[in-house]
């Protein structure tokens, strides 16, 4: 499935959409975060927090 449709899928409510995006992205998004912070602990906040924003 596509992002865009997986994104229409999360934007009607459908809950199992936001899983699979969070699986396919968490780690990328993740990685990112800590090249940027350089610590764990604050990477795993800010990762979260993204997906948060997302899901509003």
């Amino acid at each position: 499935m596509k992002d865009s449709e997986l994104i229409q899928k999360v934007h009607s409510g459908n809950k199992g959409a936001v899983g699979i995006i969070i699986e396919q992205y968490y780690e990328d998004i993740y990685h990112v975060c800590l090249y940027m912070v350089q610590t764990e602990e604050d990477a795993y906040d800010i990762a979260q927090e993204t997906f948060l924003k997302f899901m509003k």
